[in-house]
Parts: C-alpha cells; structure tokens; sequence
C-alpha cells in the first residue's frame, strides 16, 4: 500500500498489558486505506509481540538512539493524508476512522480533529459539571491534515508528553487565529482500556501545589504547571479557567488527577473554537439497514460476534454495537440482533423483574419498527444460579424473535417441534471458522517447539475453560484410560488444581493469549472437546480449520458435524466411551488415513459465505 488514507503512529516506550488489545482494535477498523506505525526503542517484547501480527499495514520503526523523539521519528515516515495517533491504553470503536475522515472531507476547512470524551471523569456529578461548558478532546482521537502538519511542525519537536504537546498544538491554532480546530462529535468514540480492566489509581496532587508556579515539575506536576503556563495565552479565558478549578477543589476535596483538570483546560480551549456536532454521519443513509447487536466492548466478547460485525458492517448494513444501546431506546434500528441472552444483563444473575423489563422493551423496540434476531449458541446457560428464571428469559427471546439462526439442523428440528411461530424464520447458518483473524499455516513441529512439547508424541488439546469440574474430571479419566504409548495432554486453562492428571501432560490455570491459539491447534493431533452440556462448539470449527482429528460428545449440533466427516462422538454419561473414541481416533492418525476436516471447513464454513448468509437474513426481514 503506497499511498494509504491514514497514518496511524502508535508509540510505545515501556511494557504495556494493553498494547496487543489497542493494536488489534486498529487492525480491526472499516476504514481500509490506512498504516500502523509502531514506533519504539529497541526492545525484545515488542518485537515479540509484533510477530503475532501478520498484517502488511503494519510498520514497525526501531528507534536506537532514546534521545531522538518517538512521536515526531513515526510522524517523518508517516505517508498518508491525514496523520493521527494511538494509545497503548486505548482501544478505538471500529468504525471511528471511517467516521472521522468523512467528516473532515466533508468539512474542508478543518485540518484538526478531535472526539469528546469525558472517559477518565469516573465521577457522575463532575461529568455533569465539566459536560455544562462543552467536550473535551481526548488526544489519541487527533487526526491531522498533512497539509497543515507542515506549519505546526516544531510542536511535535519538543520533548513532552504526546498530551501535552496536543495542547500546545491547540493554543498554537488558536493564537494565529486559525479555525481549523473542530470538535469531531459528541460520542466517546474511544474506549479506555486502562480504567476498564484495571482500574489505576492515578497519582493525586493537591490545588495548592498546582498554583505554586515556578516548583519542581516531577511526572505528577508535569502536566499541570502546563497548564498554567497556558494562562498567559492570548484571550485564554482564565478567570472562568479558575472559577471552575474551585468548583472541582470543592467537590473532590482539594485533589484530582492529571487528567481531570487537562480536560478542563482542554475544554475552553475548545470553546474557543467553532464547535461543530455533526449529527448528520449518525444517520444511515435511507436505504442502508441499520442493526444493532446486543453485545459489550468487542475486544471482551466472543470473536465469533466481532468478526461478523467487521464483516457485515458496510454502507448498506450499518452495524453497532452495545449493551446499553439497547435499554436507552434513543436510536432507531432495524434489526435487533441477540447472540447470548446473558449479555442484556451483562452477565449477572437474573431476578424475577427481569423477565417483565425485558418484555417491556422488546415491545418498545418493535412498536419503532425493529425487528429481532436470535443467534442461538445455547439451549440454556450452563451452569446457572436461576435456572427457572434464565430458561424463561430464553423461551421469551426464542418466542418474539422474528428469526432464528441454528448453527446445525438439531437445534432447528428442537426449536420448531417445541415452538410454532407464524411467520417466524427458522434458518441453519454454521459457525464460521476464524480464517478472518487466525493463521492456519504454522506446521506442526514449530508449534510444538514453540509449546515446548515432544515433536514425537500424540498430543491431545483440550482447548478453552472448563465450565465444571465434571468436565475436568471426564477429560482426566478419558486420558489416563486411553493406553497408548507417548501421549501427551494439552490443557491450558484448565485451573483446577483439585484435579491431577497422570502421565505426560501439560495443565495450565489461565485463559490462553490470543497470539497463542493457533500454536496450539497447530501443535495438535486430537481435539477433544469437553463439554458436557453443549449445544455447539467454537472449538469444533477451530479445530476443522486446522485440520485436526476431533473427538467430541454425542450431542447437540456437534454430534451431527462430527458424524458427518467420521470424526468421533462419546457418551457423556459413559466416560469409557470417550477413552475409546480418542483411542479410535489415535488409530487413525498413525494409519496415515486422510484428514478432509480442513477442506470441508473452507467449504462450508469460510467466514466470507457465512457473512453472505447473515446479510441475506437482515434482508429478508427488512423487506417484510
């Protein structure tokens, strides 16, 4: 890609637990023309990290000298249009680029950029007062002209911080009286990693240290004493700067964080400014379908939803996503789409009232127009606390939908003969394979070299959490039962340290990194599925995908795949069945019989004729 739309730097100077999340959610956007630049000293976990990315838009510039500026090296290789950058703790809504650039070429006067964001604000009632002056603008959602990069160049030459040298850049438009400054749109189009998974506990520092100009600026102070400095900017508003500065000193009892009062400052630099809402990009165009899928953050849920949203998400299908979304009733859609009914309540226990909200707003929903979609992955939750209450929930979400997606012909048969619904779709669409986000071209023996597993022996993967100790204490009993020589179980997550398994094995206690997934059904020969209670089975596509043997229960949708490519089933309630199975399954492999679980996958199930499927249902229901 020689001329992209967008360069995107990222820089990195010290280890990150959020970088990989942040660099996928880049990776993951609608936007198509556009480079990541990674810019970082010399050091060996980002470049392993960066290995598990197979992306050609990816650049990734090794800084050698640390007095040279990370920031402002990225930006002199930086070659598209428009320049904007990336936080490690930040991750972007997927279509935030797309948005963004549109609107700036539809505005051709604006050559800077920014989103509101009140993200850091945790408290309700500050929100509400900083939200009474106008938006803050949060600094990884800057996009640049190039064209005007060129005047406000030596900004990015000094060594600050990227937030501060974002203000500075602000004042600096400001003061030549320039209106190029715009405010992109109200919505938070960043999502913060940081205060998410972890919340941090910034360093706090008291109002009076702040105003003491002249003291020491330690990493704490840096920021704020910036901001005073800003003070004797021409016409900055500092008076009302201050008035507002007490208000937050008396609500927080004389402390805050960093970020807290730069957001302030931010704010009336902005005000300065033209604020332009455009409300207009939030609006589809009249023939594009618009449908929301009820689900939290993408970078927390399944892959199996997030890659449809990517997918399917276009001009003429108009995707979002949200929880939220769905109780506020403020938008319009055309398609309400539930994958695990769970998720409406993020997860949590459900009570008795929540069958009769939830019936209120379907309601609601349908009488705006919308219509509903059940992507059915579960007969019922696993393993609930409210087992009467959760299987109304799903019985209400099964009964108003206007279609049912199956992932296999069982789960179809199952729902018609329990429930008749006029006029209600009823259709089989698979489990798409995640050809899409993973690899399948790693052979065997690096992978294994990789896990640091026996290249000889017969490795068994047991991939995925394990939901109860029953499924724990089948997978143990199906192994040490299985007699052959050299085998060797791979369990990374399964966590109970109650249950021992003998022999060769490799138990793990976490959930597995994604850049290791693949190693894993790679380093395998048996998938064996664990699961007790099951309806279908990411694994199963996974392991197709890869090619593998599959060994799995005599139930639910997965029974039917299995039979139909002579893979091997077992009773769930007969443990010396599944000890067979694998050992059927093992015979096959060391007689050099064919495995055609791959080719079936991309056949059937490749994720590009799956989407093809979904957007045929949104279609059918929107023409109704």
């Amino acid at each position: 890609m020689n001329y992209p739309e967008i360069s995107i730097i990222l820089y990195i100077d010290d280890y990150n637990l959020n970088t990989k999340k942040a660099i996928n959610s880049i990776l993951f956007q609608t936007a198509k023309e556009f480079e990541l630049i990674i810019v970082s000293y010399n050091n060996k976990w980002i470049h392993d990290l960066l290995l598990m990315f197979n992306d050609k838009r990816i650049r990734h510039i090794i800084v050698k000298n640390r007095k040279k500026l990370l920031v402002y090296e990225g930006i002199k290789n930086a070659r598209g249009n428009y320049i904007s950058f990336a936080s490690p703790n930040n991750s972007y809504l997927e279509d935030r680029l797309k948005r963004q650039i549109a609107y700036m070429a539809k505005n051709a006067e604006i050559g800077i950029s920014g989103v509101c964001s009140t993200s850091y604000i945790s408290d309700m009632e500050l929100i509400k007062v900083l939200h009474l002056q106008g938006p803050v603008l949060h600094w990884p959602s800057i996009i640049i002209k190039r064209d005007i990069f060129h005047e406000y160049e030596f900004v990015f030459k000094k060594r600050e911080h990227i937030s501060v040298i974002c203000y500075q850049l602000a004042v600096s438009i400001l003061c030549n009286n320039t209106n190029v400054l715009r405010i992109f749109n109200e919505r938070i189009y960043l999502y913060n990693i940081e205060s998410y998974f972890e919340p941090v506990s910034y360093n706090q520092i008291s109002i009076g240290q702040v105003r003491s100009m002249g003291i020491k600026i330690n990493r704490s102070t840096r920021l704020h004493a910036e901001l005073f400095n800003y003070s004797t900017q021409n016409n900055f508003p500092y008076q009302e700067y201050q008035k507002w500065v007490k208000i937050i000193e008396k609500h927080n009892k004389g402390y805050y964080n960093s970020n807290l009062l730069s957001g302030l400052l931010n704010s009336f630099l902005c005000l300065k400014t033209k604020n332009t809402i455009d409300s207009g990009l939030s609006k589809g165009t009249s023939d594009a379908i618009r449908i929301l899928v009820v689900t939290p953050h993408l970078g927390e849920t399944n892959p199996f939803i997030s890659i449809l949203i990517k997918e399917i998400n276009s001009d003429k299908y108009i995707v979002k996503y949200g929880v939220h979304a769905f109780w506020n009733l403020t938008e319009n859609y055309d398609i309400i789409h539930i994958h695990w009914p769970e998720m409406l309540f993020n997860w949590r226990p459900l009570i008795d009232n929540d069958i009769k909200t939830l019936t209120v707003f379907i309601n609601k929903w349908k009488q705006k127009g919308a219509k509903f979609v059940y992507t059915r992955h579960d007969e019922n939750t696993h393993y609930s606390i409210n087992k009467l209450i959760t299987h109304e929930i799903f019985d209400l979400i099964k009964r108003e939908s206007d279609a049912i997606i199956h992932m296999g012909e069982y789960s179809k048969r199952e729902t018609i003969k329990e429930l008749i619904i006029p006029r209600q779709i009823n259709t089989v669409i698979p489990h798409h394979i995640y050809d899409t986000i993973y690899s399948n071209s790693i052979d065997k023996e690096t992978a294994r070299e990789v896990l640091d597993i026996d290249k000889t022996g017969i490795v068994i993967l047991v991939f995925g959490d394990f939901r109860d100790k029953e499924e724990n204490f089948l997978v143990k009993e199906a192994f040490e039962r299985l007699e052959v020589d050299n085998k060797f179980l791979l369990a990374p997550s399964w966590k109970n340290k109650e249950i021992a398994v003998s022999g060769n094995v490799f138990l793990g206690d976490s959930t597995v990194d994604e850049d290791m997934l693949p190693f894993c059904f790679a380093a395998a020969d048996i998938v064996f599925i664990q699961r007790v209670k099951v309806l279908n089975s990411g694994n199963l596509p996974m392991a197709f995908f890869f090619n593998k043997v599959v060994v799995g229960p005599n139930i639910g949708n997965v029974r039917e795949y299995l039979d139909e490519k002579n893979n091997f089933s077992f009773d769930c309630n007969d443990i010396s069945t599944a000890s067979k199975a694998l050992y059927k399954a093992v015979v096959r492999i060391k007689n050099g019989v064919a495995i055609n679980n791959e080719m079936f996958a991309k056949d059937k199930w490749r994720t590009a004729l799956i989407v093809e499927k979904y957007k045929s249902v949104y279609q059918t229901l929107y023409k109704k």
